[in-house]
């Protein structure tokens, strides 16, 4: 075949038809558009999927800031109370912090005359105190060496204090009230001793010592002796009838 044979057939090829090319132009197209809006599709599709779930997420959070929400307000309306209740405490306590002041300030005026009175207490007790002691003394120089007869207390008793009484310890209650005291706690601690202790202590009497005449006119002497020595003196048993206390066993 010769060129120009060959040339006119690429020729005949290179120039066809015009419609033919828009035809084929336009399927290329619409295949090209229908693999965007199919991908524009799956795009969506997988947009909306993720789109529902941030959805619901967000419901979730604002579900739980709704309960969040409730939960504060009922915590404010508690706190709310508490500050009513603290307020009306302040007032209180206000109040009576005010009367303290008012009753301080009274207090503190009345603290001079308190004072004074307190120092005039102070002189009479004083007082008081020296006069009883005078009168002690005077009561035990007066009685003598009669704190031994019980007959005399019996008289002295019932015209001095109006008293009836039958027995020394009775006597010695009134008439010397402080030494008396100390006989009183022993007679109650020999009266808890058994029988054989008792006698034991009778036994003894032998062996104690003797008290000089002197002692015998200052019934406080006497007592203190005998607190002293206790069964080793013979004055004890001046005080205490161990033998009666035998008898009761």
């Amino acid at each position: 075949m010769s060129k120009q044979n060959k040339q006119g057939q690429r020729n005949g090829k290179n120039n066809k038809p015009p419609g033919r090319k828009n035809k084929t132009k336009k399927r290329v197209m619409k295949k090209i558009s229908a693999s965007f809006a199919e991908l524009s599709l799956a795009n969506y599709s997988a947009k909306e999927v993720e789109l529902d779930k941030k959805e619901e997420e967000l419901d979730e959070r604002q579900g739980a800031l709704s309960m969040m929400e409730i939960f504060l307000n009922s915590k404010e309306l508690e706190l709310n109370e508490k500050e009513a209740r603290l307020s009306a405490k302040k007032e209180e306590l206000d109040e009576r912090q005010g009367a303290l002041s008012m009753m301080e300030i009274f207090l503190n005026s009345k603290e001079p005359e308190i004072n004074q009175k307190e120092s005039e207490l102070n002189e009479k007790e004083a007082r008081l105190s020296a006069k009883e002691v005078e009168l002690k003394s005077l009561i035990i120089t007066t009685i003598g060496d009669r704190w031994k007869n019980l007959d005399f207390l019996k008289d002295h008793c019932l015209r001095v204090y109006g008293k009836r009484v039958r027995t020394f310890h009775e006597g010695w209650k009134y008439i010397f009230p402080s030494e008396y005291q100390w006989i009183k706690e022993e007679q109650d601690r020999l009266s808890k001793m058994t029988k054989e202790e008792l006698v034991n202590i009778l036994d003894g009497q032998r062996f104690t010592r003797s008290t000089c005449e002197d002692y015998h006119f200052r019934f406080d002497a006497i007592v203190d002796k005998a607190k002293c020595q206790g069964t080793r003196v013979d004055v004890y048993y001046n005080l205490f009838n161990i033998e009666e206390l035998i008898e009761q066993k």
